[in-house]
C-alpha cells in the first residue's frame, strides 16, 4: 500500500544518515571514536532524564562499572586459555568460588538470618509500610449480602474477638457517599444487632501495630427521617492498658453525611475495641444501624 501520509517511513528517513556514517568510517576510521563519544552522551542523557539516576550515583558507578568490565574481559580470556596456564585455571576457580559463596550467604541471610540479618531487614521494611484493609474484596453480591469478617482480617494477622454475645462482626454491602458527594455501592465493616442494646467487638493485632486509622463510611440520606448513625468509639490498648480513645456522637442529619476519619497512635498497640450505641439518651433505640459502619481501616506496624 502506498504511503499517503506525506511522511517518509522511519527506516527510509534514517538510512541516508547511517550510509553517511558508514562511508565516513571507511574513509576516516577515527570517526568511530566520535560514535563512541555520541554513545556515551546518549547514555548520560538516558541516565539523567530517562532513568532519573542522581549524577553523583552515576559518577561513582562509572569507575565501578569499568572495573567489572575489566574483570569480565579477564574472565572471558581466562576461559579461552584455561587449558594452557595454571594462572587462568586458578582465576576461573577463584571467581566461581566467590560467586558460589556469595549466593550461599545471600540465601542463608534470607532464610535463617545468618550471617547477615537480611530477613529482619526485609520484614522491617515491609512492616513499616501502611496496610489498608479494603472491605470491597468481600463477597457480598449474593444473598444474604454479608459475610463474617474473620476470614478477611485473618489475611492481615488480625483476630476478631470479644464480640457482644449473639452478635457477629460482618462485612455488608450498601450505598454510601464519597467525600465529593457522589454515591456509590460499597462494602462496610459493621456488627449485627442485639435488641437495640450497645454492641462491641475487639480487633487483636499480631504482631502489634503503631497506628490505626478508621474511616467511618459516608452516609446517604434516602428517607424523610434522614441519616441516623449510632454513637461509636474506638479505643486502642497495649495489653490491658488503654492508650487512646476517639469516636463520634450519635449522628442525626437530613443531609448526606460525608465520611469521617479518626487516627489512633501508640508505640505498641496490641488491640482495638469498638463500642457502638444507637440509643437516645433515654435508652430507646434510635439509629437505623446497630453499629458503626466502617469503610476502611489502615494499620501501620
Amino acid at each position: 500500500m502506498a504511503n499517503t501520509t506525506g511522511v517518509a517511513p522511519s527506516s527510509t528517513f534514517k538510512e541516508p544518515y547511517f550510509a553517511t556514517i558508514r562511508e565516513a568510517i571507511n574513509k576516516v576510521p577515527e570517526v568511530k571514536w566520535a560514535l563512541g563519544v555520541a554513545g556515551v552522551l546518549s547514555a548520560v542523557g538516558l541516565i539523567l532524564s530517562g532513568l532519573q539516576i542522581h549524577p553523583l550515583v552515576a559518577l561513582i558507578g562509572f569507575p565501578i562499572m569499568i572495573v567489572f568490565m575489566a574483570l569480565l574481559a579477564i574472565f572471558a580470556a581466562s576461559i579461552k586459555d584455561i587449558k594452557r596456564t595454571g594462572v587462568s585455571r586458578a582465576f576461573v576457580w577463584f571467581v566461581l568460588i566467590i560467586f558460589i559463596t556469595f549466593i550461599a550467604a545471600l540465601f542463608s541471610a534470607a532464610l535463617i538470618n545468618s550471617p547477615y540479618h537480611l530477613r529482619d531487614k526485609v520484614e522491617e521494611l515491609i512492616a513499616t509500610k501502611p496496610i489498608t484493609i479494603d472491605f470491597g474484596s468481600a463477597g457480598t453480591i449474593m444473598l444474604p449480602y454479608q459475610q463474617p469478617a474473620n476470614q478477611l482480617f485473618h489475611k492481615f494477622g488480625i483476630e476478631v474477638s470479644d464480640a457482644t454475645p449473639n452478635t457477629q462482626v460482618i462485612v455488608q454491602g450498601g450505598t454510601f457517599v464519597r467525600p465529593d458527594g457522589s454515591h456509590f455501592m460499597r462494602n462496610v465493616l459493621t456488627q449485627t444487632c442485639q435488641h437495640g442494646e450497645p454492641v462491641q467487638f475487639t480487633l487483636r493485632f499480631k504482631p502489634s501495630i503503631s497506628s490505626l486509622k478508621v474511616v467511618r463510611a459516608g452516609l446517604l440520606s434516602r428517607s424523610p427521617s434522614g441519616v441516623v448513625h449510632p454513637k461509636w468509639q474506638a479505643c486502642v490498648y497495649d495489653g490491658k492498658e488503654e492508650i487512646q480513645c476517639k469516636g463520634e456522637p450519635l449522628l442525626a442529619s437530613y443531609a448526606d453525611a460525608p465520611e469521617q476519619e479518626i487516627d489512633l497512635e501508640g508505640t505498641h498497640i496490641t488491640s482495638a475495641q469498638f463500642v457502638s450505641d444507637g440509643r437516645k439518651q433515654d435508652g430507646t433505640p434510635f439509629a437505623s444501624t446497630c453499629a458503626v459502619l466502617i469503610d476502611r481501616i489502615t494499620i501501620k506496624r
